[in-house]
């Protein structure tokens, strides 16, 4: 009872009024609930959602709801897109949607205030980098360079996880102050409510070494350590997108980022299947049930020898990440394009670990985990 009286409450504040709820809805009710679950949405952090359907009833010809370009704004922010962002909240005047929100003309000063700490240029996807909005400072080596790998990167994600990628935005520059400034303004602030921006997935590229800079690919593009720290961050990026504000374990979280590095390095992949026919054949595997306690690491002793096989030792360090990393290629090779992501998506609407798995892929965890043993 509490909980459907913190619902109505929630909605009633949201819609700015109360309505008795039917079996036979008018179309004016309905558009207010959609519009609700629409802010709901965006309170996920599933800002690409957001502006998904957001484009959809605005191209639509039903309607042009001030409150839907509002949120269409706050989430196009929090993604990067400062143009489109900059454009629906100029729109709005001073319009205010909600008591205790911010007036629109707040958001433009917001926005012009980020814009002026941006790189000068821009790239846009259509232009330039597929699946990426490319900010940078001026055309050198560096931006070259890593312009290049973007969409290394981006077939990499798609290829690996079988999604289609949401657009990125990043940061290029090969300047320290203005590193720092980006840094400063962007990543550390707290000027998007109620998260900063990096929450959505944006990231620097620097061209020095920097302990300070965090969120940043640093140093030279044409060594392997960039290259790994570049599929690291943008695979951090694309599990944050995925996921919003929900909660995943460690070994799933390492699991999807080392799919997508493994399409760029098959050489981990194959390292990979070794490590993993190594923990089945000594019977090492964890448990499914193991694996999901925040604990799990400490839960088998186990190391890994000189010549990179696991064997049993009183250090307590079992490795889930190698079975994560494995069990997810293997769901995601099993099951139809995008339910990695949409595992993820309903992880970020709240939706148990159980349930969320068996509506995204099919089947649920302790089947998939059987069948995956079982393909050893």
């Amino acid at each position: 009872m509490k909980l459907a009286t913190s619902v109505l409450i929630a909605t009633c504040i949201f819609l700015n009024s109360c309505y008795p709820v039917s079996s036979q809805t008018s179309a004016s009710q309905r558009f207010e609930e959609w519009a609700f679950n629409l802010y709901t949405t965006y309170r996920f952090g599933l800002y690409d959602r957001v502006v998904g359907q957001a484009i959809d009833y605005l191209g639509s010809g039903q309607g042009s709801d001030k409150r839907i370009v509002y949120l269409r704004g706050m989430a196009s922010a929090q993604l990067g897109d400062f143009t489109t962002a900059l454009a629906d909240f100029t729109a709005l005047g001073d319009y205010v949607p909600y008591p205790k929100w911010q007036n629109a003309q707040e958001w433009v000063q917001k926005v012009r205030t980020t814009q002026a700490v941006l790189p000068p240029n821009l790239i846009t996807p259509d232009k330039g980098v597929p699946g990426f909005r490319v900010y940078f400072d001026r055309e050198t080596p560096f931006a070259r360079a890593v312009m290049k790998l973007l969409p290394t990167l981006f077939v990499a994600a798609r290829d690996g996880l079988r999604i289609d990628p949401p657009i990125t935005t990043v940061f290029i520059t090969d300047n320290p102050s203005h590193a720092t400034a980006i840094q400063n303004d962007l990543f550390k602030t707290t000027l998007f409510t109620p998260s900063p921006l990096t929450s959505a997935g944006a990231y620097l590229f620097f061209n020095e070494p920097s302990d300070q800079l965090q969120k940043t690919v640093h140093g030279n593009p044409d060594t392997d350590y960039f290259r790994l720290l570049a599929v690291d961050f943008y695979a951090t990026t694309l599990l944050s997108r995925g996921l919003g504000r929900g909660q995943l374990a460690l070994w799933l979280r390492k699991g999807i980022t080392a799919v997508i590095a493994s399409a760029l390095a098959p050489a981990y992949r194959d390292e990979n299947d070794r490590r993993a026919r190594d923990l089945f054949t000594k019977g090492f595997l964890l448990p499914l049930e193991e694996l999901n306690v925040a604990e799990s690491l400490k839960i088998k002793g186990l190391a890994i020898d000189a010549k990179g096989n696991y064997v049993k030792t009183e250090v307590l360090g079992a490795e889930p990440q190698t079975q994560g990393f494995h069990f997810i290629r293997y769901m995601v090779a099993k099951s139809p394009r995008g339910a990695a992501y949409r595992f993820l998506n309903l992880l970020a609407e709240k939706a148990a670990f159980e349930s969320a798995f068996s509506q995204a892929f099919g089947q649920s965890p302790e089947t998939a985990y059987a069948a995956w043993k079982a393909s050893f």
